[in-house]
């Protein structure tokens, strides 16, 4: 029986995977060797061993519930992490090309394309819980079957707290959107709300501010980012930077290519850098192929959710992820409008 060359794709890239967290993925975790392949994976362990009892880690706020799980159900085993974060991106990519048409080769394109995608594999992190849940919200946008909500706003509460008030507001935005169809009157609507509210509410962002703070430069930014967060501040500001700051958040970082090979900050300037790339080509390339109509019911949520997280007061590429996995559904859907709603 002759085999699919899209399911020989995915098989070589599971080999190197598998190769990749022999000698990087492993080793860097362990110690062994001094390249960071990882964000925030050690302190995931640190918390489920000191704080597991807790409950303040826990909260809604915190956003390490799920990470902190995986952790004791697999009893730190990372070897075992590994293969479970195998079989997430596997059972994605059988629910996407399920229920959608599309060219298969130009969507594993653009996932393989991502380093953070490839090393989000190695170790226990959110982003391949992200996978996983936009690929459920994917099959739901699809069916309309509501029970599937029943898993996704439990697994997104365990990734972060903005991601379920993201899917909360997509259900709402579905219901909206069966009797008044100016999605992008909408979306404006909706930058414009946030944009009223945000100097209000920007308490809630401390905990993201702190950790920023505890980073370098790369989260906190510095001159565009910081000049476009200082109108953000201001009511109504966020309605003039929405978009140089989205712009900003996931491509700015690709202007740092003399960093490349700066391997003491591997994660930073290898991964996140190449994935900023990534992004640009990807965006690229929909916008040549004029796929990016609002007609398509993905672009309107890519938008939605890019609005709701553009309001982030640092500069966190991975926050992203669910907007490149959208846009690279869109890049492979065979019609030019994609799937109309």
């Amino acid at each position: 029986m002759k085999i699919k060359k899209y399911k020989l794709y995915i098989f070589l890239f599971v080999v190197i995977a598998i190769v990749g967290f022999i000698t990087l993925g492993l080793p860097s975790l362990t110690g062994e060797i001094s390249i960071q392949t990882y964000s925030d994976s050690l302190t995931y362990e640190y918390i489920a061993k000191e704080y597991y009892k807790d409950v303040s880690f826990f909260s809604v706020a915190s956003n390490v519930l799920g990470p902190v799980l995986v952790l004791k159900f697999f009893d730190y085993n990372y070897v075992a992490i590994f293969i479970f974060n195998i079989i997430l991106l596997l059972s994605s990519f059988y629910l996407i090309f399920k229920y959608y048409n599309i060219n298969k080769k130009i969507f594993l394109f653009f996932i393989f394309l991502s380093p953070l995608i490839f090393f989000s594999l190695f170790n226990v992190n959110k982003e391949i819980f992200v996978i996983f849940n936009i690929a459920l919200f994917l099959v739901f946008l699809k069916n309309r079957k509501y029970i599937i909500f029943v898993f996704i706003i439990p697994i997104s509460y365990l990734i972060r707290w903005q991601l379920s008030a993201f899917f909360i507001l997509s259900l709402l935005l579905i219901i909206i959107d069966k009797y008044f169809k100016k999605r992008k009157l909408l979306l404006f609507l909706f930058v414009l709300g946030l944009s009223i509210i945000y100097p209000s509410i920007r308490s809630l962002f401390k905990d993201v501010v702190d950790h920023g703070n505890r980073n370098n430069d790369l989260m906190q930014g510095s001159g565009i980012f910081l000049y476009l967060k200082s109108i953000q501040d201001l009511v109504g500001g966020y309605t003039l930077v929405f978009i140089p700051k989205l712009m900003q958040i996931n491509f700015g970082l690709a202007k740092r290519i003399n960093m490349l090979f700066y391997f003491d900050e591997f994660w930073n300037y290898f991964v996140l850098l190449l994935h900023s790339w990534a992004s640009i080509i990807l965006t690229l390339y929909v916008l040549i192929k004029r796929k990016f109509t609002f007609k398509n019911e993905l672009i309107y949520f890519a938008m939605i959710y890019g609005a709701l997280f553009g309001l982030t007061p640092i500069i966190s590429v991975r926050y992203f992820l669910p907007m490149y996995l959208l846009f690279a559904v869109i890049a492979s859907q065979k019609n030019k409008n994609g799937e109309i709603n």
